[in-house]
């Protein structure tokens, strides 16, 4: 059929010309490019491949248009505006339906089930002469290297029969350069083998990271193309520079079962990086693929840096979820090959590898030049065969602004790094390294027959005066922050420290002494780290929850961190501008508003939730379940009390023992009462004092009514919901507590160790 647009019938949209406007001049685009003959048959190629890719009798159309009537089957019957029925639409994927007339008066109106039309139009187009005709056919596509260099001239070969016509098209440029042409010929002069033997060849000269390409074969009716649907899809080979560059892969593992694990606990697949030049390079956009027509499994993102003897690490667990490094692939343990290429997708060095032992990592021996070879695993450090060096030492203690602490042997105040060998053994420190730059490892070396005895300290003098006789570095620390870095003998980075701005006369060091984090502190210059709490008054940080899950909410129903302060003393204090914090160099994070007091033998809570448009006492910072300090100053701004506390375990609290006087312990929390310690949940039910509230909600007044009369003395607590307390009273069986001056709110009552909540409106 050869008609236009009279498609009243299925008949007629099924056998609807695959050539309409051939040759019609209103519509210029499809007849003039009809007119050429190659085009035409190039557009008679695709047509064929598309009817033969997606339109057999129930093809791939038929499983999507399944897929789509069941997304939108519910949303079609709850439509009450549709001009057709339900049944209609369940059955017009396959059975012609009828709609009515097409006005008044108008005849009936069909429209074709879609598998009663494509199963006819595909049947119909594929006996058409244009379809029928003998078509190219291409097969053994080859090219002459699979990983050729960049400049190398490439052949590539096929074999094609019924054809007239063969050309090849490709490209060797990023950003959507077009294709570029050339014959391909069977005449035995174009590296094709013998003459008319089927096998066409033609040469191409690859000047970038890659080449890629398709065929295109046509005879006097219809083309083909190779692969079926270029340009869209072709073939790819990618390039490699001529020799090995200062960026290489180093070293993998491929079967990681508990050699080492990422930085979320999982002993995943791994390829480590490294960099064999004297200069840093930018690493944006640089690749890492197992699959060599796929470069986008692992990019390095935009400003990645890799500085000279440098290492780093890409896991290769298929979890792009993760933070740091992660690619896209999982690394075969029976063999395969890894490429890298730069941001120009050149690769620039592979390795093909075969069956690997599960926990033996394969790398360069040299460490980033020589060939691969089995190995332990030396991961983020120079390659060996002895495996990784474990050294017990740590930057331990530094301070990077010193104004009149501790003096060098020629009586200046200078910066200083203290080491710390937290081990059982000496440790020789021939050659071993400390540094500010990273790009330059060379600022302080230990010089031959320096030891660092078990539990022993060293003090490195960061003051740019190597004249003077010790230990003195050729660099100085910046008090507004920079990176201190301890190297071994062959550089490999054994400990480094990251640090912001410091405070005159304030080091930073680890803490507990050697293994923990880093806390400000008073110095302890070559000597264990001590962090003391001060605590000169009455009121005391008394406990604290850095990670709350479900234990306790504010107001607002949120389960934030808290702080809870106590007065131990006899008398009220006033809280007029006492500050918390916990940042040594912004002590007034959170200050008490003028006219807040705390009674004797009473609580306050304040919320750390980073929340100060919420009522009551929301802090502007929030506590690090990693571990920090807390400090609690006066209104003289004097540190009155503080707290240092590392890695927290969720809804469990740090709190003193005994109450207000104590050292830390942990224990379940006891928001605003008194601590207990070693007391589970079933016993404090086992100590409560049964009591009952009514009327709750209470509007003037509530009672207070104990299940059973007591001579203990028994005292009443009620807290607001900001942890303050608002009344206290002794109660034996009842007592009515006068609630008009509060505040519409939640209140926690406590007798004991019981509690209960009460509503004022």
């Amino acid at each position: 059929m050869t008609g236009s647009g009279n498609l009243n019938n299925t008949t007629a949209a099924q056998q609807l010309t695959h050539l309409l406007h051939q040759n019609d001049a209103a519509y210029p685009l499809i007849s003039k490019l009809l007119a050429v003959p190659t085009y035409k048959k190039m557009y008679l190629a695709h047509v064929k491949t598309m009817l033969q890719d997606n339109f057999t009798n129930n093809g791939p159309y038929y499983t999507q248009a399944q897929a789509m009537q069941t997304t939108i089957a519910s949303h079609v019957q709850a439509d009450q505006n549709k001009f057709y029925t339900y049944a209609n639409f369940t059955s017009n994927l396959t059975n012609d339906v009828s709609t009515g007339g097409g006005g008044p008066g108008g005849p009936p109106r069909t429209k074709p089930g879609i598998t009663n039309l494509m199963n006819g139009r595909y049947s119909y187009l594929m006996s058409q002469s244009d379809f029928t005709a003998a078509e190219p056919i291409i097969s053994n596509v080859t090219v002459s290297d699979s990983m050729p260099t960049v400049g190398d001239t490439l052949i590539i070969n096929a074999t094609i029969t019924n054809e007239t016509t063969v050309l090849l098209r490709f490209r060797t440029k990023l950003g959507g350069i077009s294709f570029e042409k050339v014959t391909m010929f069977d005449d035995g002069l174009h590296q094709d083998g013998a003459a008319n033997d089927n096998v066409y060849g033609a040469e191409v000269k690859i000047d970038g990271g890659f080449l890629e390409y398709y065929i295109y074969a046509e005879n006097s009716n219809i083309g083909k193309f190779s692969p079926t649907n270029a340009e869209h899809e072709f073939y790819t080979v990618f390039s490699r520079t001529k020799a090995l560059g200062n960026i290489v892969i180093n070293e993998f593992m491929a079967s990681n079962n508990t050699a080492v694990t990422d930085q979320n606990g999982e002993y995943d697949d791994w390829i480590e990086i490294y960099n064999n030049g004297t200069s840093a390079v930018n690493l944006s956009n640089y690749r890492l693929t197992d699959d060599a027509s796929d470069f986008s499994l692992f990019s390095f993102p935009l400003g990645t840096t890799i500085n000279p003897n440098e290492y780093l690490v890409v896991w290769a667990d298929k979890n792009l979820t993760q933070a740091g490094f992660h690619a896209n692939f999982k690394l075969s343990a029976g063999g395969e090959t890894i490429l890298l290429t730069d941001s120009n997708l050149v690769i620039i060095d592979s390795i093909t590898y075969g069956s690997q032992i599960t926990d033996t990592s394969f790398g360069r021996l040299p460490n980033g030049t020589g060939n691969f070879v089995d190995m332990p695993h030396t991961i983020g450090a120079r390659n060996s065969l002895t495996g990784l060096v474990s050294y017990d030492i740590a930057i331990n203690e530094f301070l990077a602004s010193n104004g009149s602490t501790q003096a060098d042997q020629d009586g200046e105040f200078d910066d200083w790094i203290e080491l710390y060998n937290y081990g059982t053994t000496p440790i020789s420190l021939d050659g071993f390294r400390l540094s500010d730059d990273k790009s330059n490892f060379n600022l302080f070396s230990f010089p031959a027959g320096t030891v660092l005895n078990a539990n022993d300290y060293i003090v490195i003098w960061a003051d740019k005066d190597v004249s003077q006789a010790g230990f003195h570095a050729n660099f100085k620390l910046s008090a507004s922050g920079e990176t201190i870095y301890l190297t071994d003998s062959s550089l490999t980075i054994l400990d480094s420290i990251s640090f912001t701005s410091q405070s005159t006369d304030t080091s930073y060091g680890r803490y507990p002494n050697g293994t923990g984090s880093f806390q400000t502190m008073n110095p302890t210059f070559n000597s264990a780290n001590v962090i003391h709490s001060i605590v000169t008054g009455d009121i005391v940080i008394n406990e604290f929850l850095a990670s709350n899950s479900s234990t306790v909410a504010d107001q607002n129903g949120e389960f934030d961190d808290w702080i809870e302060l106590f007065n131990k003393g006899n008398t009220t204090v006033s809280l007029d501008n006492y500050s918390l914090s916990d940042d040594i160099n912004n002590l007034k994070a959170f200050t008490f508003p003028i006219g807040t007091n705390l009674m004797a033998d009473s609580f306050i809570v304040v919320w750390a939730d980073g929340d100060t448009t919420q009522t009551g006492f929301h802090a502007n910072f929030k506590l690090s379940a990693s571990g920090e300090s807390i400090y609690l100053t006066n209104s003289a701004m004097t540190i009155i009390d503080s707290v240092n506390f590392t890695t927290q375990v969720t809804d469990s609290s740090l709190g003193r023992y005994p109450n207000g006087t104590g050292n830390f312990q942990r224990m379940y929390p006891t928001f605003a009462s008194k601590n207990i310690i070693n007391t589970g949940i079933e016993t404090i039910h086992n100590q409560s004092i049964q009591f009952g509230l009514y009327p709750n909600p209470a509007n003037e007044s509530f009672t207070i009514e104990l299940s059973k009369s007591s001579t203990n003395n028994n005292v009443v607590s009620i807290y607001n919901n900001t942890g303050q307390l608002v009344f206290q009273s002794k109660i034996n069986k009842h007592l009515t507590v006068n609630s008009t001056k509060w505040n519409s709110g939640i209140y926690f009552v406590r007798i004991g160790s019981s509690s209960a909540k009460i509503i004022v409106d």
